[in-house]
């Protein structure tokens, strides 16, 4: 006993109908077959009200119609087999989006309804009265016709021009209307180096590659070499082994997108530090993200921008809430020492312990960078520091004092000034940093928020609380409470003269320069025992 394969033709071709991608596959098809053909040019009429499309072009023409009606045999010459691989599927696709076809070519004709020829019903070929140069495909009782921008977006790259009821549609895409530099792997058409997203054609037609499609007017733009890309059957909307194909595509591109970066870094090496600079701010991050690239910013005088994360302005536990002034950091300034540079890694974002450090290079204006893209020969490793180890006091400090803020307590510490010294070290010298904060809140884990003399205290509850909800959110509210608590109990704490405290809080918190009528008189003013406002009572004039 044996078996072998055997076929259900009907069952399979009906079958077919769920095997293509689009229900808009067939439109796709006749514009393909009509450049196959050798056309020139390609009319479309569509009505889709009536659910009409017909398709006229010039080209060769059918001379035998069983071709087109014989499953998984083209009927195209060897040069398009070789080349394109066509499936002889393509116009399958036709008999499942209509109810009637009509083809006619040179003089002869073919009119059915798709059911009958599913149903592998002899279709007559009728002999036409006169011959047309042109061939004909009319579809009736079509549900799927594309819109006409559909239409517009298919034939960008198409390499003869198409009308749509009478206008040429445009073809930006096209090889005739675009700059194409021929690679391995097709005609590629450079677009923005910055972004990679592009339009990929096979055949004329665009195509899926697994590589993002192109969003802007600027994109990257090639058309596939058949000879090595192929589309997956039947309807070629994507391609076979996508994934080999979309690392070759890039490779390609990345190529390109280097030459490009190595001629303009050589031209940007020949200007000045602002020219140099121009160049890092367009193009810093792609000379990063490629590691041959690196090597190049060794050269250049100025830092790239993409790599400065800058200096400390507020110091808080949450290095996100960092208000950052970032700035240009030439290799002269880093060199003579009037900008000094250390790896952002020495302090951790959210860990209480790094606050000194932070407050330090706060007060010396310490420029953080993240270096760790850049090659390791670039002039910056060597002026880095990369490890602070340092010493903090407190000078006069008061008691330490606990409140209560929204979530949790605080201790807080009034003092004169918070000294801090610093080990540092680069890969070339070690040295020593100091500073005195006198200006601003420093949360000292072992002490509490110490707040020198000239500081009102605010911003200090951020530099303990990340005020991070979880929707990772900041708790805005929360924190400009925990300020009002915490500036309100610091001014109660300096002033244990009742009308200096008044006085403090009048001239702090109150805009009395907003109500003219307050100008130049005087009051007595009584507090309750419960705190609350008693009474406020003008004083007569001395006159």
């Amino acid at each position: 006993m044996s078996v072998a394969l055997k076929v259900n033709e009907k069952s399979l071709v009906q079958n077919l109908r769920f095997a293509f991608s689009k229900g808009t596959t067939y439109f796709g098809e006749l514009l393909q077959n009509s450049r196959r053909a050798g056309a020139t040019r390609v009319e479309l009429t569509i009505d889709w009200e009536l659910g009409q499309v017909v398709v006229v072009d010039n080209g060769i023409g059918i001379t035998d119609f069983q071709k087109i009606f014989s499953v998984a045999e083209s009927g195209w010459n060897e040069e398009i087999q070789e080349t394109e691989k066509p499936y002889g599927m393509g116009f399958l696709s036709c008999l499942f989006a209509a109810k009637h076809v009509t083809i006619a070519s040179h003089t002869q004709q073919v009119f059915f309804q798709t059911e009958s020829a599913l149903s592998f019903s002899e279709i007559p070929v009728e002999d036409l009265q006169r011959s047309d140069p042109r061939t004909l495909v009319q579809l009736d009782g079509v549900k799927n016709i594309p819109t006409a921008v559909e239409i517009k977006n298919m034939v960008m790259g198409f390499p003869i021009p198409v009308f749509l009821n009478g206008v040429e549609l445009p073809r930006p895409h096209s090889l005739e209307e675009m700059g194409f530099r021929k690679m391995e792997t097709g005609l590629v058409f450079q677009g923005d180096i910055r972004n990679l997203a592009g339009a990929y054609y096979l055949q004329g037609l665009p195509i899926r590659t697994g590589l993002p499609n192109y969003t802007f007017f600027n994109s990257w733009v090639v058309h596939l070499d058949p000879t090595q890309f192929h589309g997956r059957i039947p309807d070629r909307e994507s391609l076979i082994d996508w994934e080999t194909s979309r690392d070759k595509l890039m490779d390609t591109i990345h190529r390109m997108v280097v030459e490009t970066l190595t001629r303009l870094a050589s031209q940007a090496l020949k200007k000045g530090i602002q020219g140099q600079l121009e160049f890092l701010r367009s193009y810093g991050s792609e000379m990063l993200h490629y590691p041959n690239l690196r090597p190049l910013l060794n050269e250049f005088s100025v830092l790239p921008p993409q790599v400065v994360d800058g200096t400390l302005n507020i110091i808080a536990f949450d290095r996100d809430a960092e208000i950052m002034d970032t700035r240009q950091v030439t290799k002269g300034d880093v060199e003579t020492g009037i900008i000094k540079v250390a790896d952002s890694d020495v302090i951790e974002s959210e860990d209480t312990k790094y606050m000194p450090l932070k407050a330090l290079l706060s007060k010396l204006d310490i420029v953080l960078v993240s270096p760790h893209r850049l090659d390791s020969e670039h002039w910056i490793f060597e002026h880095l520091i990369e490890s602070i180890d340092e010493k903090v006091s407190v000078v006069n400090p008061s008691e330490s004092v606990q409140i209560a803020l929204t979530y949790e307590h605080l201790y807080i510490v009034l003092c004169d000034s918070v000294e801090i010294q610093a080990k540092c070290k680069t890969q070339s010298r070690k040295f020593t940093l100091s500073a005195s904060v006198t200006d601003f809140p420093v949360y000292i884990p072992d002490c509490g928020l110490c707040i020198p003399a000239k500081s009102s205290g605010d911003f200090g509850a951020q530099q303990v609380f990340s005020y991070r909800v979880d929707s990772d959110e900041i708790d805005e509210s929360a924190m400009d409470e925990d300020n009002h608590l915490l500036t309100r109990h610091v001014t109660a704490m300096r002033n244990n003269d009742p009308a200096k405290l008044l006085a403090s809080i009048l001239s702090s918190d109150a805009r009395l320069r907003d109500y003219p009528l307050l100008a130049g008189k005087k009051f007595t003013v009584t507090i309750q025992d419960n705190g609350y406002l008693d009474s406020v009572r003008l004083l007569p004039s001395a006159d």
